[in-house]
């Protein structure tokens, strides 16, 4: 008696109440997993990290987050040299390598929660290259002064947080290549893994990307 006193209590109604509760949970299971958004809807958006975020909240008028690259080219030797124009067909045929290159932020109403990551359904990749050349002599400083203007412009959060300038005109047959890239988007190693990117052989690949926007969410 004492043994059977110790047995779990029965449930009120015996085995057929208890068969319908575990039927009443499958059901309830079974909603829940309807309800998950299926994987072409998770690819429409992309919720920013807290540490990314962060990177935006951060930023005021005074002090951006963005970082940036130079990078050196001596193409003295190259017969066409470096041009804009020849840097914006490069990234273009190479640019879906990397998607988050096309991606925007975009705000939660009310800010409930961080902003998210969607595709740009205006992205123009001339807006995102340009190009300037500088006067005589072309020496180191006139870059560096170059760059320290370029970091001290904000970045417009209507667009893709990144920039690439071509710099011709530098000594020595040179040509940079600014990179300006907003923290929240790409750190140091991730600019590094962009330009592996893109700099990666393209034998199979040889037309342009041909490329539609994902519909923004809630449009």
């Amino acid at each position: 008696r004492t043994a059977e006193r110790s047995r779990s209590p029965r449930t009120p109604g015996g085995s057929g109440a208890r068969a319908g509760m575990r039927a009443a949970g499958g059901r309830a299971a079974s909603r829940r997993r309807a309800r998950r958004p299926s994987s072409a809807t998770l690819t429409a958006m992309q919720r920013m990290t807290g540490l990314d975020a962060c990177f935006l909240y951060m930023e005021t008028r005074t002090v951006s987050m963005h970082t940036v690259t130079v990078l050196v080219f001596d193409v003295s030797a190259a017969p066409d040299g470096c041009s804009i124009e020849q840097v914006r067909r490069f990234i273009a045929r190479r640019i879906h390598r990397v998607p988050r290159m096309r991606r925007r932020i975009m705000a939660v109403p009310l800010g409930l929660h961080h902003p998210v990551w969607i595709e740009d359904p205006a992205f123009e990749l001339a807006r995102h290259v340009g190009g300037v050349r500088l006067a005589a002599p072309g020496d180191r400083r006139q870059l560096e002064v170059l760059v320290a203007q370029l970091l001290s412009t904000p970045m417009d959060r209507e667009r893709p947080l990144w920039e690439l300038t071509v710099v011709e005109g530098l000594e020595g047959g040179q040509v940079a290549i600014v990179c300006k890239v907003h923290h929240a988007m790409l750190d140091g190693g991730g600019i590094a893994e962009v330009v592996q990117q893109w700099l990666a052989s393209e034998e199979v690949e040889t037309a342009v990307d041909v490329w539609a926007p994902e519909p923004v969410p809630g449009v």
